[in-house]
């Protein structure tokens, strides 16, 4: 004899809430909410038509009523852990009671925080959400070629994280690894990777496994051997001054100088061929000594490797304290070739070096100690060096006054001074005499002065120390 349940007619033995059903709602939080449905689940593992007879009007309703969204309550109530195992012997799904199952899923509950072993089908049914971004059938397939791997035995050990890691082992080296390494490195990987992957993904052949296997072990004895290789040349070669360092490589890269870095992998070693190309401040700042030694004939003294560029500021021994900058690839372009004990593609002189520097700062100084006793006798005077907004005052005349800017001045003027010119008198009065000066009498000068006081500026411009 049928039972009504709302529009529906039920059998005394049709299930209304089947066994996976019943063991979900006990083992979440949402069924506490109805005490006598949880007693007849505990008792009966589910709950048939006949027991709807023993149910009163208002409780029959509410399994009509409110069944399935009980049941996707208790369903949101857990998430799918990211782990997959592959099921052995006569594994038992603790909702539906399945036994040997395939694959062993978790679940978790948010609340009570329980975890339970399902199979897979009833992650599927019930679709609980998931903890990662994997989804079920990727947890599957990752658990199955798990599963391949151990099957291959302890000759493989390690395989998968030398093969995930086969490209940054060759970036996180100290030193730039060469092409003659790194190309059958990289291409023993791929080809293990190939041939292992087909294995793990179930692709090869019953009846072939073992010859597979066979193949795959050499790959991996070979690719062994390519990594001993290369950590044998690490160790060989990280000291060498001429080793391209991961620094260097680095720089190379934000730079965009793809170019060197293959010339690099292609010479092992920095030559006189990429040595101008280089600009990272440690190896930079190592050459420092080696060219102390090739320009000490030259009376020049390498200091240091500028802040923010790839410069380095040296002085001669003639004139201490005044800082010249030169460009690395300047100089390496025209004497590298000497760091390597071979002959300079310009001549080394003082007067060469000189030619492809400029004044480093220090402008107030070379002003005052060099070129004011030498401008003197040219009949201009300098008047005043205003230390503070970089300006020096000449007097071309009786009420005449030219307001220059030191660096100009000193960058323009400072050859003379260091006896790299013989036209010091014609090219002085050039200087002076460009029309690019501005000429003041006295009251002018004063009067500008004092305006440009008031804004904090210079006669030339610019902005004034406060």
């Amino acid at each position: 004899m049928s039972i009504q349940l709302g529009t529906k007619k039920v059998g005394p033995n049709q299930m209304v809430i089947s066994r996976k059903r019943a063991t979900l709602l006990l083992h979440s939080q949402i069924v506490g909410r109805y005490p006598w449905l949880r007693d007849i689940l505990e008792r009966d593992g589910c709950l048939r038509g006949k027991v709807l007879e023993t149910l009163t009007k208002e409780q029959r309703r509410i399994i009509d009523v409110s069944l399935e969204a009980m049941i996707t309550r208790a369903s949101d109530e857990w998430v799918s852990l990211s782990r997959v195992e592959i099921a052995e012997g006569k594994t038992q799904c603790t909702l539906c009671g399945k036994k040997g199952i395939k694959w062993k899923c978790f679940i978790r509950n948010k609340i009570s925080d329980e975890e339970m072993l399902v199979g897979s089908e009833c992650v599927k049914h019930f679709g609980f959400r998931r903890d990662g971004e994997k989804t079920l059938d990727q947890l599957i397939k990752d658990a199955e070629r798990l599963w391949r791997l151990q099957l291959l035995g302890e000759e493989f050990d390690g395989v998968i994280e030398r093969l995930e890691g086969s490209s940054s082992f060759l970036d996180s080296q100290p030193i730039v690894i060469p092409s003659r390494l790194a190309r059958p490195y990289l291409s023993t990987a791929r080809e293990l990777r190939y041939s292992l992957d087909k294995f793990l993904d179930g692709k090869v052949r019953r009846g072939d496994e073992e010859l597979h296997k066979e193949s795959m072990l050499r790959s991996w004895n070979n690719f062994r051997r390519r990594i001993d290789e290369i950590e044998r040349h690490v160790k060989e070669f990280s000291g060498h001054p001429f080793a391209p360092t991961r620094a260097i490589a680095q720089s190379l890269i934000r730079s965009g100088n793809w170019n060197v870095i293959e010339m690099l992998r292609e010479n092992e070693l920095i030559t006189a061929l990429t040595l101008h190309r280089i600009s990272e401040r440690g190896f930079l700042r190592s050459l420092i000594p080696r060219w102390n030694i090739i320009f000490e004939s030259t009376g020049a003294v390498f200091h240091e490797v500028h802040d923010t560029r790839p410069d380095y500021e040296f002085e001669f021994r003639s004139h201490r304290g005044i800082r010249f900058v030169v460009p690395h690839s300047k100089l390496s372009m025209a004497y590298g070739t000497m760091i390597f004990g071979e002959k300079p593609i310009e001549e080394l002189s003082a007067h060469k070096l000189f030619g492809m520097s400029t004044l480093g700062g220090s402008y107030s100084r070379v002003v005052r100690e060099l070129l004011a006793p030498m401008i003197n006798r040219t009949g201009y005077r300098i008047e005043n060096i205003h230390v503070n907004d970089g300006s020096v005052v000449v007097r071309e005349g009786d009420d005449t006054f030219l307001v220059i800017e030191e660096e100009a001045m000193a960058k323009s003027l400072v050859d003379l001074a260091l006896g790299f010119s013989d036209q010091s008198r014609y090219k002085v009065l050039s200087f002076f005499q460009s029309p690019r000066h501005r000429r003041y009498n006295r009251r002018q000068l004063d009067a500008l002065r004092e305006a440009m006081r008031g804004f904090g500026e210079s006669p030339t411009g610019r902005r004034s120390a406060r």
